[in-house]
């Protein structure tokens, strides 16, 4: 059983994606923070199960944005490598959760132009959970 989103935790979230969105400068502060491991940290719960309502969902996506919009860096893309967030993005895959779909789009962020984290996702077998989801 997750944290509980309260309403604070869901605007958080929204302000955190919208900012990592729209600045360089965000996306280069947070990174200082460790916010990817703390991003996948934050999404890892929804591995196996389902958010409870459509408040927590739209946390859920908040917090896949943030990290879709952190892999515009190299540096970001190498450290979600090196925090398993590729052995992450196809457990979410392969348990076909809500978390699906967007583990999948992280996936592809984080390998475009990426060639560690492409070679981090055919040796951890991630091939064949994504041609099984099509």
């Amino acid at each position: 059983q997750g944290p509980q989103v309260d309403w604070n935790r869901m605007y958080a979230s929204e302000i955190l994606a919208l900012c990592v969105q729209n600045t360089a400068e965000a996306r280069e502060a947070i990174a200082k923070q460790d916010a990817v491991e703390k991003l996948l940290r934050g999404i890892a719960v929804y591995r196996k199960r389902e958010p409870e309502d459509s408040q927590e969902q739209e946390f859920v996506q908040n917090l896949f944005d943030c990290l879709c919009n952190m892999m515009v860096t190299p540096k970001n893309q190498v450290d979600f490598g090196k925090q398993q967030g590729m052995e992450l993005m196809i457990r979410m895959m392969r348990e076909r959760k809500f978390a699906c779909r967007l583990a999948l789009r992280l996936a592809n962020h984080a390998m475009n132009h990426c060639a560690e984290n492409c070679l981090l996702f055919v040796e951890k077998l991630g091939l064949p959970v994504i041609f099984s989801l099509f």
